[in-house]
């Protein structure tokens, strides 16, 4: 059974059409978007990306990310914890 780590990371990479990204492959501390990379190291996403992974979040756990919650897409860890939050809430 795959970590909601792994699950997070193959729903980026499918998503947003990531073809030349190995899903196995992404840190889970790497940022996601560049407002959060300070090296270049990371996926360097856009907004129109954030748009969609908000849509993906919805249709793949379930939750809801408004606006107030969008720095939880700084990197992989960050979106894994929300989910759990969010999960454990509903729980």
């Amino acid at each position: 059974m795959k970590t909601l780590e792994e699950q997070i990371c193959e729903m980026i990479v499918t998503k947003l059409e990531l073809e030349d990204v190995d899903p196995n492959a992404i840190d889970y501390e790497t940022p996601l978007f560049s407002a959060y990379d300070e090296d270049g190291s990371g996926l360097e996403l856009d907004s129109v990306d954030s748009l969609e992974l908000v849509v993906a979040m919805r249709e793949t756990f379930g939750i809801v990310v408004g606006e107030a919650n969008m720095s939880i897409f700084k990197n992989i860890n960050s979106l894994s914890n929300f989910v759990r939050e969010k999960q454990a809430a509903l729980n």
